[in-house]
């Protein structure tokens, strides 16, 4: 069967006969194994406890414990009121907003500039008895709403000239001269 696997299989497994020879162990001598014609005397070994006991490396403190926190007061009526305006004559940005809450009421209006040219105000309510009510509102307003300029610029195309220039490649007229044939005699065999 050796004669049908190509040389390099046969150098692979003579290789790794060699490399298992050298990692196996030395096979001890035959009086190891209880032959008739050696005596060894038997050997005893004295066992480590299994069990130590560790030495304390401190004593632990006693943790303090933090108090906790105490609730913050609460307030069975909450009132707040806010105002905020902004009006931007570069953007053409004009809104405004107010809101209040009093007595379990919240109580507002907002107004802004739309795209069209009209004011649109919005006054709103809302509570537990009603839920959230709003009225809208839709005026004209007399100036003309700023619209932000937008440019979009054009992309520039340009087109890289070459660093180096160099006349295209061309060759010389080739003239070939027509197929020449020698004239061959055949002498008759000797």
């Amino acid at each position: 069967m050796f004669f049908l696997l190509p040389l390099f299989t046969i150098q692979l497994l003579v290789l790794l006969a060699l490399v298992a020879v050298s990692q196996a162990g030395v096979i001890p001598s035959a009086g190891y194994y209880g032959s008739p014609f050696a005596f060894h005397a038997p050997t005893f070994a004295v066992a480590k406890p299994l069990i130590t006991v560790a030495k304390p490396v401190a004593i632990a403190k006693p943790v303090v414990v933090a108090k906790p926190a105490e609730p913050e007061p609460f307030d069975p009526n909450p009132s707040y009121s806010f105002h905020y305006e902004v009006k931007d004559a570069t953007t053409g940005d004009d809104k405004s907003q107010t809101e209040s809450l009093e007595n379990g009421a919240i109580n507002g209006m907002y107004s802004l500039v739309d795209p069209d040219g009209f004011r649109r105000t919005v006054e709103y309510t809302a509570d537990d008895v009603n839920g959230f009510n709003a009225i809208v509102n839709r005026e004209p307003i007399a100036v003309a709403v700023a619209k932000p300029v937008v440019a979009i610029a054009k992309p520039v195309l340009t087109v890289a000239k070459p660093l180096v220039y160099h006349a295209p490649w061309a060759s010389a007229p080739v003239a070939h001269a027509p197929w020449a044939t020698a004239a061959v005699s055949h002498a008759p065999w000797a």
